[in-house]
């Protein structure tokens, strides 16, 4: 029979190739990705990047972010009009906190 010790040294070492082949599958499948989308980019596009993620400004309030070659829009005019909304509501509610 193994010791205590032992056991618990097998256990440290099955932790720790554990997280290695976690880290290892983690980087592999990033690098895939990267590839494949430089290969895409080169394809469709012409341009030899990686752009898997990518942000542009549109205009003065706009901003175009990309996703795998798919572009969304970005309003920041409709955020920025959210957050000042959403700060005077907290202020509010602690003016409202306060009182009592």
């Amino acid at each position: 029979m193994d010791s205590r010790v032992e056991r618990y040294r097998q256990a440290r070492l099955m932790k720790r190739r554990f997280r290695l082949v976690i880290l290892l599958s983690f980087f592999i499948l990033v690098a895939g990705v990267c590839v494949v989308d430089y290969s895409v980019n080169a394809l469709v596009r012409n341009e030899r990047k990686i752009s898997v993620i990518s942000f542009s400004k549109y205009d003065e309030h706009r901003y175009t972010a990309s996703f795998f070659n798919k572009t969304f829009l970005i309003d920041t005019g409709k955020i920025s009009r959210d957050l000042s909304g959403l700060k005077r509501k907290a202020a509010e509610v602690i003016s409202d906190i306060r009182l009592f």
